[in-house]
């Protein structure tokens, strides 16, 4: 079982969080961030300069990238072979006191709000199959690392077009597998 789970309740702030993880190559990946995202969260909420939408969304993009930051240094701890293949997707949600829902996801876990028996979904997600504007801004993007995607997979590897960990297709990373990718050709 490679996937997680994180439900907090922070006393100073009243702030409930929940984070929801599916790893892949291995359970390390998420079962870090299920026991560290938290603290990573709470602290970039803290200190009054959430405002709005838009403040909570820079900041979960923040917390998110400094916390793959610290996965990614916690999983070269644990050797090479781990922090070349062990990632995890992640939806993260923060119920605010003052009743405030903020969802940020990366990968293709996603989360929905139930409203009048409707589903409507609170994250988008990140992948190269599939069809609809999202999909096809994903491979864009994905096309503009040098990465290439076939049968709906990242390089012929991974499902999901962002994650958390996977070093392999990050930075040095990267230019690894790509320059190993031409080699092969």
């Amino acid at each position: 079982m490679e996937d997680d789970l994180s439900i907090m309740f922070d006393e100073k702030s009243r702030n409930l969080y929940v984070g929801v993880f599916d790893g892949h190559g291995g359970p390390q990946a998420s079962n870090w961030l299920a026991k560290e995202l938290f603290p990573e969260v709470l602290s970039g909420l803290m200190g009054g300069k959430v405002k709005g939408a838009d403040d909570m969304e820079k900041a979960l993009i923040t917390c998110f990238e400094r916390g793959d930051e610290k996965l990614m240094s916690h999983l070269g701890k644990l050797g090479p072979d781990v922090l070349s293949s062990a990632g995890s997707t992640g939806t993260v949600i923060v119920v605010q006191a003052d009743g405030r829902v903020a969802a940020a996801n990366v990968g293709d876990s996603q989360a929905y709000l139930l409203r009048k028996g409707q589903a409507v979904p609170l994250t988008t997600p990140h992948r190269v199959y599939g069809s609809g504007p999202q999909v096809k801004a994903e491979t864009s993007r994905v096309k503009a690392t040098g990465a290439w995607i076939y049968d709906g997979r990242v390089c012929n590897i991974l499902a999901v077009s962002r994650a958390f960990g996977d070093w392999e297709f990050k930075g040095d990373g990267l230019k690894q597998l790509l320059q190993g990718g031409v080699q092969k050709e």
